[in-house]
């Protein structure tokens, strides 16, 4: 969007600048180039909100008060908070505007804001510091005749820093560094020995030697950091958990994100307000607790400052510390290194939530216990379900923690969960299961004396493994595999001959030969395959992917397909089918099987799932989904067709017929109908009950063939007789017997060809007419006959031609019943084929109206195009144009065509539409949308606004002044109707009946310019007085009025005279003359044009507000009037000033006319 400005004059005041509408000041600062933004508006001075306010925006307030460079953007009310309104928000300047209502920003007055946001600004007039990291630090440089110069550093000290900070709006003076600390600058030295007592506004108010007077080189320049708006400091904890245990360490880092120049700051550390510790350093630093303890809990803070305390940043964020001592425990398991995680805290044992939990919080557990590492991390409940206190919830452990209380996590006691969700954990103390698919199978491997080992499997079986899955909170034994079936291990071989019970809580419990006695290798190395938690299996049909339920037909075969998604290591389950819970079918295999149920009846009706089992039996996982399979005798027909495969679809069920729905009927499902019937392929798929509504139910919505089935139960569909549907949505089809169209752009036009004895073949055009295409577009159920190539039309065919001499009477229902030479008698070749092009269903044509406006002028022109979205196969339709359902043009094209209304009066008002046709009209398409045309004779105006630039918006329609709704009104409207009226550009657009509500009509709503166009009414918008508003919507504009004052001519001529009778310079001939045109700096950027009598005979942009024309030898050509014209651009317009005055210049003495080639002598003295 454009962005709003106005025009500002710059008046004599410094710290003001003003136009007729607003002001401009600073206010409250220490001088008039400082202080707190404020602008005057309808006579009251309001504030500008800091909302976006930068360094680019005060950039544009300094430029407009002539106070040279900004220094620096404040918010937050600085300089005070100022009262009354809030004028402006939002603003963003590119830093090159003139004037800060050049810069966008929200309407005026529309904030949402409060007074301590009130922006502020500090402008640069004859001081800066450079070099430094910001404006606030650095070298210091005045500015002296137009020369920026450097102080010299002698006697130089922090009073005299002070007075620069203050000078500058820059805080409080850090430090006063000497010796070119900020680098050597270059050209004049302005001051030395500057002795200030630090209360001076100014630095030059301060005793020196005089300005320009110095000792010094510029390695002694002298500079200053100020404290500018000190940042808040961000306080971390490094380990970055707050909750510690006595004992541990915590290290806090203290940062500004804006350091001072190199200068060191001192920060502090604060528990709860008081200091606790300082270092010292330039951005950062580190504060160490070492072995806490309670008294260390608390509420931690930092600051940093300088000179002593003196100059102090905002508080640090704060950081709560917790210091706790706390036991965890795990309970329920079958040893103290597993089960449900508990916590003694407060003197209450409490659980911990499963929120969040995994295997880094168990890792965690387990190494705070001692445990080893952590196997498994369990949720809901596993251990069974705690009581009392639920101490913590979304735990987030790293892994690398020494205590759960190191890890993010809600604070204590604060939770939003039930014991049905309390965490558990299993540690491994000293046995393990390694290289298996997860951590509850593979070689059984034991710790002893630090170091791990296998098992030999001499005399292991089921009850050794039953006793390792029990250790390890693995479920139940699976299989024993013996003979290194996980691989070999290495090392030791620590148990040999173990022979368990199967009720040990350990391996080592059972009896074997003694540790590490033994005389197996490494290829005897004992396994285990442990249930773990038995994943439930997913049950689905192949053939459809069905997960829910499945329609068949009986006769049919169905496959399912029983899948677990957590296979047991190579270990063979039993899966079974069940219907109605009852098994009918088992297959083993690792992961999955598939179950066929062959030549389905009614009997196999029912709800099927599955499960797996291992052990015969006595391990099995939960149940899978349900799949319910219906078997339905149903049958199928096509009603009100032309023959017995086109029309209706209707199917039987339950005794009762019934129609399909259409919602996603496509060529697939019609393709499947006609399969089912034995009908041929699908011609077309048709919707909106084109063959007639049915009656009764509606069995079948939804449905969705893949094409290739050969049944319409078996596509996916919604269960039946469940729908949403009306019978205004039956489906048809019609399926192709005998007959078809090829090579056209769809199935209802192209060559025709018909089957006979299995093979396709073409008919000769011998005789070929209408009657017969509309037999061949009546069987094809495709409307209309449009036309009747012959030769060939739409490519030869190849094979056979089944028909030649083909004569309809135009009634028959085939085409074969028409007369005919016999099939397969003929004289043609395949140059002859016939073709068709029927009419299908004709599309609605679109009409649409280029411009795109709708509301015209008496004299404009128009142009309407129709078009068709489905062309009928290069067939010419006829277009015809109405206006209010009065044919008034037509004209002939295959797609679309354009009408031109020429030269509009009132009478092409209206409403206007179009529609296509063929066969001389007999075959119509439906109506297209209508283009409503308003033709009107108006103006437009602005009322009760300072001017007859600004006002609000009104339109002179049939007589009557009205209105424009503010509904979308924005600047590309308001800059329509600036140009329309001849204005300036657009600078405000107003809303809400900014300059009063109106009366009687409101005639524009909705309007929508792109702010290129020339009129209101070329815009988008509703019908004239087409409206939802009232009148305190009213919009409004302000333009800028553009009133460029006459420019003033004068010369500069060393050999001239003035001549008192030409009252203008008289010049010799061969001398040079310049004529200087020059006028007030109200829109700089412009170009001047100077004018010899009627004609432009130079041009020049303006430089400072005036433009030189030389002429370095006058000439006889060179006399007469000259005078100056101002011409600027502004918004895309070119405005230019009335002429200066006349100014004559008369050339004397003999000169050679450079246009004519003639010499000439004058004589004027």
């Amino acid at each position: 969007m454009p962005r709003p400005y106005l025009l500002i004059l710059i008046l004599a005041s410094a710290q003001t600048s003003v136009t007729g509408e607003y002001s401009i000041r600073l206010v409250n600062g220490s001088n008039n180039c400082s202080g707190r933004v404020e602008i005057l508006y309808n006579d009251q001075w309001g504030t500008v909100c800091d909302d976006g306010w930068d360094i680019e925006d005060a950039e544009v307030v300094c430029r407009q008060l002539g106070c040279g460079r900004a220094v620096r953007a404040h918010s937050d009310a600085h300089f005070g908070q100022g009262s009354d309104p809030i004028w402006l928000d939002n603003v963003e300047c590119s830093g090159s505007e003139s004037f800060l209502t050049q810069c966008s920003q929200n309407l005026l007055g529309d904030h949402n804001c409060g007074h301590q946001e009130d922006a502020g600004v500090v402008c640069l007039k004859d001081i800066r510091l450079v070099s430094g990291s910001d404006s606030c630090c650095g070298r210091v440089e005045i500015l002296h005749n137009g020369q920026w110069g450097t102080v010299c550093d002698d006697d130089w000290d922090m009073n005299d820093a002070a007075v620069v900070c203050r000078q500058l709006e820059c805080g409080s003076a850090i430090s006063a560094p000497k010796s070119a600390a900020f680098g050597q600058g270059s050209g004049s030295i302005w001051l030395d020995g500057v002795g200030c007592s630090g209360g001076e506004g100014n630095l030059t108010q301060c005793s020196h030697r005089g300005l320009g007077a110095h000792n010094c080189g510029h390695g002694e320049d002298a500079a200053v950091v100020c404290s500018g708006d000190l940042q808040q400091p961000t306080l971390s904890v490094i380990s970055t958990y707050t909750v510690v245990s006595p004992g541990e360490n915590i290290q806090f880092r203290c940062t500004t994100p804006k350091p001072r120049c190199n200068a060191d700051a001192e920060f502090h550390l604060f528990i709860n307000g008081s200091s606790i510790s300082s270092q010292k350093h330039v951005s950062d630093v580190t504060f160490h607790l070492v072995n806490v303890s309670v008294s260390h809990q608390g509420s931690y803070s930092c600051n940093y400052s300088y000179q002593n305390g003196t100059v102090i940043s905002p508080w640090s964020n704060t950081v709560d510390i917790t210091v706790v001592k706390y036991s965890i425990r795990l309970v329920n398991g079958n040893t103290d290194c597993s089960g449900r995680v508990e916590i003694l805290y407060d003197d209450q044992w409490g659980t911990v939530c499963d929120d969040g939990w995994d295997m880094n919080d168990a890792e965690v557990v387990c190494r705070q216990l001692g445990c080893g590492r952590a196997v498994s991390a369990h949720s809901n409940a596993r251990f069974g379900q705690g009581s009392g206190r639920i101490w913590l919830t979304n735990v987030r452990c790293s892994g690398s923690e020494s205590s759960l209380a190191q890890c993010s996590h809600s604070p204590f006691g604060f939770f939003s969960c039930g014991h049905q969700e309390d965490a558990g954990v299993v540690c491994l103390k000293d046995i393990k299961l390694v290289s298996g698919s997860d951590s509850c199978c593979g070689r059984v491997e034991i710790l002893h004396n630090g170091q791990w080992g296998t098992v030999c499997d001499d005399g292991w079986d089921m009850n050794d493994a039953a006793v390792v899955c029990r250790q390890l909170e693995c479920g139940s034994a699976i299989s024993a595999p013996k003979s290194a079936a996980f691989g070999q291990g290495s090392g030791s071989i620590w148990l040999d001959g173990v022979g368990c019970s199967g009720g040990e809580g350990n391996l080592t419990q059972c009896s074997h030969r003694g540790l590490g006695a033994h005389n197996c290798g490494h290829g005897e190395d004992a396994g285990v395959v442990c249930s773990g938690d038995l994943q439930r299996p997913t049950l689905f049909l192949i053939s459809t992917n069905a997960v829910s339920r499945a329609v068949v037909s009986p006769g049919q075969n169905i496959q399912f397909r029983c899948t677990t998604p957590k296979p047991r290591c190579n270990a063979d389950a039993e899966f079974h089918l069940f219907v109605n819970g009852s098994s009918i079918s088992s297959q083993k295999h690792v992961s999955d099987v598939t179950f066929h149920l062959v030549n389905v009846s009614v009997s196999h009706q029912g709800s099927y799932s599955c499960n797996y089992s291992y052990q015969n039996g006595t391990v099995i996982s939960p149940w899978s989904n349900t799949v319910d399979i219906t078997v339905v005798k149903y049958s199928i027909r096509l009603v009100n067709g032309n023959t017995d495969c086109s029309g209706r679809v209707e199917i039987l069920y339950d005794d009762q017929w019934g129609t399909v729905c259409d919602d996603g009927w496509d060529m697939n499902d019609a393709e499947v109908v006609c399969r089912q019937l034995e009908c041929g392929p699908a011609v077309s798929a048709h919707s909106n009950a084109r063959f007639g509504q049915g009656s009764g139910r509606i069995w079948l919505t939804n449905v969705r063939c893949s094409g290739s089935e050969s049944s319409l139960a078996q596509c996916s569909h919604s269960p039946l007789g469940n729908h949403n549907c009306g019978h205004q949505e039956d489906a048809g089809v019609v399926c192709l017997k005998d007959i078809r169209l090829v090579n056209g752009s769809d199935s209802c036009c192209g060559r025709v060809e018909i089957l006979h004895n299995g093979q396709w073949g073409t008919v000769c055009d011998d005789d070929w007419d209408m009657n017969d295409a509309a037999v061949v577009c009546r069987q094809l159920e495709c409307g209309s006959a449009i036309s009747a190539p012959k030769s060939a039309a739409f490519g030869q065919g190849s094979g056979s031609i089944w028909l030649d001499g083909v004569g309809c009477s135009g009634g028959e229902g085939n085409l074969t019943q028409c007369s005919h030479r016999g099939l397969g008698a003929h004289n043609c070749g395949h140059g002859e084929d016939a073709a068709v092009v029927c009419s299908g269903d004709l599309q609605q044509p679109t009409l649409s109206v280029s411009p795109t406006y709708t509301i015209v002028s008496p004299g404009e022109n128009i142009q309407f195009r129709c078009t068709t979205p489905k062309p009928r196969c290069n067939a010419d339709a006829e277009f015809h144009l109405f206006i209010n359902g009065s044919s008034i043009s037509s004209q002939k094209h295959v797609s679309g065509v354009t009408f031109n209304l020429v030269n509009v009066s009132v009478s092409h008002q209206g409403s206007y539409s179009c529609n296509y046709s063929y066969q001389n009209g007999t075959v119509i398409s439906p109506w297209s949308n209508t283009v409503d045309i308003t033709v009107g004779e108006y103006s437009i105006r602005l009322v009760n606004g300072n001017n007859n630039c600004s006002g609000r918006v009104e339109i002179l329609y049939d007589g009557q002044w009205g209105t424009v709704c503010d509904d979308s009104w924005d600047i590309e409207d308001a800059e329509v109707v600036c140009r329309q009226l001849g204005c300036g550009p657009a600078v405000i657009a107003h809303s809400r009946a900014h300059f009063g509500q109106g009366s009687d009509q409101i005639w524009l709503d909705d309007v929508g310019c792109s702010g290129n166009e020339s009129f209101l009414t070329q815009c988008s918008q509703n019908s004239l007085g087409n409206h939802d508003c009232g009148h305190q919507e009213d919009a409004g504009v302000v333009c800028l009025m553009v009133h460029l004052q006459q420019p003033s001519i004068h010369y500069i001529a060393p050999y001239g005279q003035f001549g008192v009778e030409t009252q203008g310079p008289v010049i010799p001939s061969g001398h040079n003359f310049t004529i200087i045109c020059s006028t007030e700096s109200q829109y700089p950027g412009g170009s001047f044009h100077l004018f010899r009598e009627s004609h432009i005979t130079r041009s020049q942009t303006g430089v400072r507000h005036s433009a030189s024309f030389s002429f370095p030898e006058a000439h006889c050509s060179h006399e007469g009037n000259y005078s100056c014209v101002y011409e600027v651009i502004l918004s895309s317009r070119t405005f230019r000033s009335s002429s200066s005055e006349p100014l004559f210049i008369t050339v004397t003495g003999g000169c050679h006319d450079i246009e004519t080639g003639e010499w000439c002598v004058k004589d004027r003295t």
